[in-house]
């Protein structure tokens, strides 16, 4: 009885356990950290900021998640989409290794981006290069930002990109 739960502890702490270096590609579709309980349902005291609103296909701009007043978090997971893909990202990232770690999201490579340590943040930017062939669309780049383990929107989406 004693060893049944102390399985079912350490699983259930398993189950809720933070990814403290960054998001795994597991949480690629969902977006949805692993902690346990539901994002908040309340406005995002964040900012995604596109530092161009049109692009060209395989042209690269910045991406950057902004507390308002001076708001930290502590991770993020980044990825670009088009109604197009659906939940399928779009693009490819690079990041400082300071800031970010970058995830291969189903057959991708390097499409989706996420924190690398847990530490307080109040901003990373990361660029994101569009695909050479994407032209007539408009993009979307969903953020999943955690303040705290327990407060966390998942989802949030930035102003459209549009490709030319």
């Amino acid at each position: 009885m004693y060893f049944s739960a102390l399985l079912v502890s350490l699983l259930a702490a398993v189950a809720v356990h933070g990814y403290p270096t960054g998001a795994p590609s597991t949480v690629c579709k969902s977006m949805m950290p692993g902690h346990g309980v539901p994002p908040q349902s309340n406005p995002s005291p964040y900012d995604i900021i596109l530092e161009k609103s049109k692009l060209q296909g395989g042209q690269s701009m910045e991406v950057t998640i902004k507390g308002k007043n001076g708001v930290t978090f502590r991770g993020y997971f980044i990825q670009a989409r088009t109604e197009a893909t659906g939940d399928k990202p779009v693009g490819e990232f690079s990041v400082s290794d300071s800031i970010g770690k970058l995830v291969n999201c189903g057959e991708g490579k390097k499409n989706a981006v996420s924190h690398s340590d847990p530490s307080d943040k109040k901003e990373a930017t990361v660029t994101w290069l569009a695909p050479k062939d994407l032209e007539g669309k408009e993009v979307f780049f969903y953020v999943t930002i955690v303040k705290v383990f327990d407060t966390f929107w998942v989802k949030e989406k930035s102003t459209p990109l549009f490709t030319n």
